[in-house]
C-alpha cells in the first residue's frame, strides 16, 4: 500500500533586501565638489537629503567656520545624516584647538579624531554601518592658498590635483570635469574663480538632471588665494545655470554641422556670435558679483548657523 503523501507546506522566506535596495542603502545620495584654480578654491554641495530611501528634505550640507589659525569649509556625503552631523562637530572641535596652520598637525588631528569616532560609534554597530565622506577646504589666516582634504572613513588625504568630488554623482561629475579642464596638474592651475564657478555649477546641474538623489545647489563657498572669503548666493547660481544651459544645445548643433555629410547648410552659421554672447553674459554676472562684494560681507556679519567662529 502506497503511503499517503504528506501535505505540501511552503515555508516563508526570510525578509531580505534585494540587490538594488541594498545598493541604495549604501550610497551617499549627494554631490560635493571642491575645485581649485589659480585664483583660489571653491566648495559646493547639493541641498537634497534622502530619508529612508524614499523621501527627501532640503538641508544645507555646506558649513564654513573661522578657527583660530585658519578658515575651514566642510561638506559631506553620507548614508546617515545624524552620524554625519555628529562627526562634523567632532572634526570642528578638534581642528579649532590647533594654534597654527600646519598640514602635518591637521592630518594627525583628523586621523586621531576619525579613529576615535569610528571605534566608538561605527565599528561596534551590527548590520549596515553609515558610510561617510567629506571634503574639507582649509585656508590659513591671515592669507594663503587653501588646501583640499578628502576624508573617507578614517583616512584623511590632501588632494594633490585640481578637483575632487564625492557622493552618488561623483562619477558623472569627474567625467564632465575631465572634458572641461586640461590634464590634472598639481600646481600652477590656470582656471580663474569665474571659470571655477561656472564649471562647478555646470557639473552640478548636469548631475542633478541625470542622477537620482541629487538636489540643487544654493551656496558656493569661494576661498581666494589671498586669504579672502566670499560666496555665491541663489541669485548668482541661477544666473550662471541659465547661461551654461545652452552648452548642450551648442554641442548638438555643432556635432550636426560637422558630421552630417549629406547637407551643406550650417545650423550654427554664427558660432562665434553664440560664444561671444555667452561670454558677455558671464562677464556681466562676474562684474555684478564683484560690485556686490561689500553688501555680501555686511550680510555675513549677521548670525548664521553654517558660518561661525569656532571657540
Amino acid at each position: 500500500m502506497t503511503p499517503k503523501p504528506l501535505p505540501f507546506i511552503v515555508k516563508p522566506k526570510p525578509k531580505l533586501f534585494d540587490k538594488e535596495q541594498r545598493a541604495k542603502r549604501n550610497i551617499a545620495m549627494t554631490l560635493v565638489a571642491a575645485l581649485s584654480g589659480c585664483d583660489g578654491t571653491i566648495l559646493l554641495a547639493d541641498t537634497e537629503e534622502v530619508v529612508s530611501s524614499y523621501s527627501t528634505r532640503t538641508v544645507d550640507k555646506l558649513a564654513v567656520w573661522d578657527c583660530q589659525a585658519f578658515r575651514l569649509g566642510i561638506a559631506g556625503a553620507s548614508t546617515d545624516g545624524t552620524y554625519a552631523d555628529m562627526l562634523q562637530s567632532e572634526i570642528l572641535g578638534a581642528l579649532s584647538r590647533l594654534p597654527a596652520f600646519d598640514m602635518g598637525s591637521i592630518k594627525t588631528t583628523l586621523s586621531d579624531t576619525l579613529t576615535s569616532f569610528y571605534a566608538k560609534h561605527i565599528w561596534p554597530r551590527t548590520g549596515d554601518r553609515p558610510q561617510m565622506e567629506y571634503l574639507l577646504v582649509v585656508q590659513p589666516h591671515p592669507r594663503g592658498r587653501a588646501e583640499i582634504i578628502h576624508i573617507s572613513e578614517t583616512a584623511a588625504n590632501i588632494v594633490a590635483g585640481e578637483s575632487k568630488t564625492v557622493g552618488v554623482g561623483a562619477y558623472l561629475a569627474d567625467y564632465i570635469l575631465k572634458q572641461i579642464f586640461s590634464a590634472p596638474v598639481p600646481v600652477n592651475r590656470t582656471e580663474s574663480t569665474s571659470q571655477l564657478c561656472a564649471a562647478g555649477l555646470y557639473v552640478a546641474k548636469e548631475v542633478r538632471e541625470n542622477i537620482d538623489g541629487v538636489g540643487p545647489v544654493d551656496r558656493v563657498a569661494v576661498f581666494d588665494s589671498n586669504g579672502g572669503y566670499d560666496e555665491l548666493y541663489p541669485v548668482d547660481i541661477a544666473e550662471i545655470e541659465e547661461n551654461v544651459s545652452a552648452i548642450w544645445e551648442f554641442h548638438m548643433y555643432f556635432f550636426t554641422d560637422i558630421f552630417d555629410a549629406e547637407r551643406d547648410e550650417m545650423i550654427m552659421g554664427d558660432a562665434d556670435g553664440f560664444i561671444r554672447d555667452m561670454k558677455e553674459r558671464h562677464k556681466e554676472w562676474y562684474k555684478k558679483w564683484n560690485d556686490r562684494r561689500a553688501a555680501r560681507e555686511r550680510l555675513r556679519q549677521y548670525p548664521n548657523p553654517n558660518r561661525r567662529t569656532a571657540s
